[in-house]
C-alpha cells in the first residue's frame, strides 16, 4: 500500500514548463509524475526556465514543490554560437551542447537540502548532470531517440541530433533509461548493454464515453509538419473513397493542426481549432483515425483515442513500438483502399463498435497497470 513508499523523494528535472499541457512531451511528464504521487512518492519538479518564463500554471499547479534555474542566457550565447558552428561544420551535435551553464551546482546545492530518493531527467541532452556524484538513483526519461533525428525524419533540421556513440555516451551516465516504446528500448540496449533499460510507455486515463451512433471520424492533432503530412494524405487518398460508399460521413479536425489546413471542403470536413476540452472533443464520435506515417517517440493521439474507448484506425507507423501489440485493439491499415474498408465497415456497423470500444478502455487498463508496476520496480529496487 501507500505507507510503504511514503518517504520517497523525487526531483523531476525538465526545460519544457508542466502543466501547462499543450504537447504529448507534456503530457507524458504530468502523467508520470501523477502516477508517482499515486504510488506514495513525493514529487518535486525543477523548471529551466530559459526565454519561456515559468507559466503561472506550474505556480498553482506545484505551489512550494517547484524550483525554478534561470538559464544564464548571456553565457549561454557566445556557447549556443560556437555548438552552431560546431553543428553545421560536423553535421551532429554533441550530447551535452544544450546543458545549461551552472545547472549541476545548483542540483548539488538542492539535493544537500532535500536529500532526494532519485532525479528524473528529462531528455538526453540533460544527461551531464550524472556525470556528478549523486547519493540517489539517477534516471532518464529519454522521450525519443535522437540518433541521426533529421536523416529518421527526412528533414534538414531538428533540435537535436546524435551520433549513436554520442547517444551511447549520455545513456550510459544514468542508473536507469525509461523508454516509450518498446523499439526504441532494443535500440538503448544496443548502445548500452549493460544498461537498466525499461519500456515505461506512458500512461493515459481510461475515459469511457457512451456510443455516438453517428457517422463523424475525429482527427486531433498539434501542427507539426508530419502531421499535417498524416492529414492530407488522408484528405486527398482515403476520404474519397469512403464518401462514396457513405455521403453522410463527417472529418472532424481539432487543434491546432487546424491553422495550417487549406481549401477543404466545408461539407464533409469539419475544423474546430483549438481544443481546450479533449472530453469534449471525443464524444463528437465514435471513430478517430492517426493516419501519420513519419516521426518517432510515442504515438500520443493513437493512446489517447484507445483512452476514450474510441475505434482506432492508423497507418501502421502510428502503431509501433506499442504495448502489447498482438493484443491491441488497432485497426492497422496500409494503404487508402484498406483504410477505407475498414471505415466504411465501421460507419456502419455500431455493434462492431460497441465491441472494439470496450476492447480499447480494457487495454488501457492493463497498459496503466503495466506502467505502475514499472515505476514500483525503478524506484523501490
Amino acid at each position: 500500500g501507500k505507507t510503504l513508499w511514503k518517504m520517497k523523494k523525487i526531483l523531476v528535472i525538465s526545460a519544457n514548463p508542466a502543466p501547462p499541457i499543450q504537447a504529448g512531451n507534456q503530457k507524458c511528464i504530468i502523467e508520470y509524475c501523477n502516477l508517482l504521487h499515486n504510488i506514495g512518492c513525493e514529487v518535486y519538479f525543477l523548471y529551466i526556465e530559459g526565454r519561456q518564463k515559468a507559466p503561472i500554471e506550474m505556480f498553482n499547479y506545484w505551489g512550494e514543490k517547484l524550483f525554478v534555474y534561470k538559464k544564464q542566457l548571456q553565457k549561454d550565447i557566445i556557447k549556443r554560437t560556437l555548438i552552431v558552428l560546431r553543428a553545421k561544420l560536423l553535421g551532429y551535435n554533441h550530447v551535452d551542447d544544450l546543458y545549461p551553464i551552472g545547472l549541476t551546482k545548483y542540483v548539488k546545492k538542492l539535493q544537500q537540502e532535500m536529500d532526494f530518493n532519485a532525479i528524473i531527467i528529462n531528455y538526453i541532452n540533460l544527461s551531464k548532470l550524472f556525470k556528478s556524484q549523486f547519493n540517489c538513483k539517477k534516471i532518464l526519461f529519454t522521450h525519443d531517440c535522437m540518433t541521426f533525428k533529421k536523416a529518421h525524419l527526412g528533414v534538414c533540421s531538428f533540435w537535436f541530433d546524435l551520433t549513436p556513440n554520442q547517444e551511447a555516451k549520455g545513456l550510459r551516465r544514468c542508473d536507469t533509461i525509461l523508454s516509450i516504446q518498446e523499439n526504441e528500448s532494443i535500440f538503448f540496449r544496443y548502445l548500452y548493454p549493460g544498461g537498466n533499460v525499461k519500456t515505461i510507455y506512458s500512461y493515459f486515463k481510461a475515459v469511457p464515453q457512451p456510443l455516438t451512433g453517428n457517422k463523424n471520424i475525429l482527427f486531433l492533432s498539434g501542427k507539426s509538419d508530419l502531421n499535417i503530412n498524416g492529414i492530407n494524405y488522408f484528405i486527398r487518398d482515403v476520404f474519397p473513397l469512403v464518401l462514396q460508399k457513405e455521403p453522410d460521413a463527417k472529418l472532424i479536425i481539432g487543434g491546432s493542426i487546424c491553422d495550417s489546413l487549406f481549401t477543404i471542403d466545408e461539407n464533409s470536413i469539419v475544423k474546430i481549432g483549438r481544443v481546450d476540452n479533449v472530453e469534449q472533443f471525443y464524444a463528437l464520435g465514435d471513430i478517430a483515425i492517426n493516419p501519420v506515417y513519419q516521426g518517432t517517440g510515442l504515438k500520443i493521439k493513437t493512446f489517447e483515442a484507445l483512452s476514450y474507448g474510441k475505434v482506432t484506425i492508423v497507418h501502421p507507423h502510428s502503431a509501433e513500438g506499442i504495448y502489447d501489440k498482438f493484443n491491441a485493439p488497432i485497426i492497422q491499415c496500409k494503404t487508402p483502399s484498406e483504410y477505407a474498408t475498414h471505415l466504411i465497415e465501421m460507419l456502419s456497423n455500431i455493434e462492431k463498435r460497441k465491441e472494439i470500444s470496450n476492447k480499447s478502455i480494457e487495454y488501457i487498463h492493463s497498459l496503466n497497470l503495466y506502467i505502475a508496476q514499472q515505476y514500483k520496480e525503478v524506484i523501490m529496487q
